[in-house]
């Protein structure tokens, strides 16, 4: 398969680091765009002509803009063999439903979690939202450490696409203190951050 021109439209601690991530596994080679959030540069022109919405990350395929960093994990697996199980694998329900879990069942409440905590002003914040949230963390993040228990990745096969996106949110709750009970967790995302691939992604 020929690899598409691919630009990535880029801002540190945000989930541009996730397909960065999935393309530096990979190898492929790419353009970074760099967007300065504090200086509201994906709220200019330039940026909202890509992406309406200003959300980062966006990853342009040959001059057409993809939105959402899960999807965009997704397709990069599909460049080249070795973050996708085949479909027709059968671990390829397991990895697909590991994607939908990591966002709709993890990122969720963590994003809410955070907003009632951190980024919100307090006038906005509802202790009791935070609670519920931080409650369906650690309902998410138990079940998460029974599956991994004994193996370094998600799927028996070897680390995958999967483990990109479900990292960088094990990453993020632990920078809320949220892994405090989950010690293996903090390991395991530890272990993540040693990946060549993932040092890349975030050396800059």
């Amino acid at each position: 398969m020929t690899v598409p021109s691919l630009l990535l439209w880029y801002a540190r601690y945000t989930r541009a680091s996730r397909p960065r991530w999935a393309l530096e596994e990979l190898g492929l080679p790419y353009t970074l765009e760099r967007l300065d959030l504090r200086e509201g540069e994906h709220r200019q022109a330039r940026y909202l002509e890509v992406n309406p919405f200003g959300t980062v990350p966006t990853l342009v395929i040959d001059g057409v803009p993809m939105l959402e960093s899960s999807a965009q994990v997704q397709w990069i697996a599909e460049l080249a063999p070795g973050l996708a199980p085949n479909a027709g694998d059968p671990e390829r329900p397991a990895y697909l439903s590991w994607f939908a879990w990591s966002l709709a069942t993890l990122e969720a409440p963590i994003h809410t979690y955070a907003l009632h905590t951190r980024f919100w002003p307090e006038e906005r914040r509802s202790s009791s939202v935070a609670e519920d949230a931080q409650g369906k963390v650690r309902n998410a993040l138990a079940f998460l450490d029974k599956a991994l228990d004994g193996r370094d990745s998600l799927l028996a096969s070897g680390f995958s696409a999967a483990d990109i996106v479900v990292a960088s949110n094990v990453l993020w709750a632990r920078s809320m203190g949220l892994l405090d009970a989950f010690p293996a967790l903090v390991a395991w995302g530890n272990k993540m951050q040693q990946r060549p691939a993932w040092k890349r992604a975030n050396a800059d």
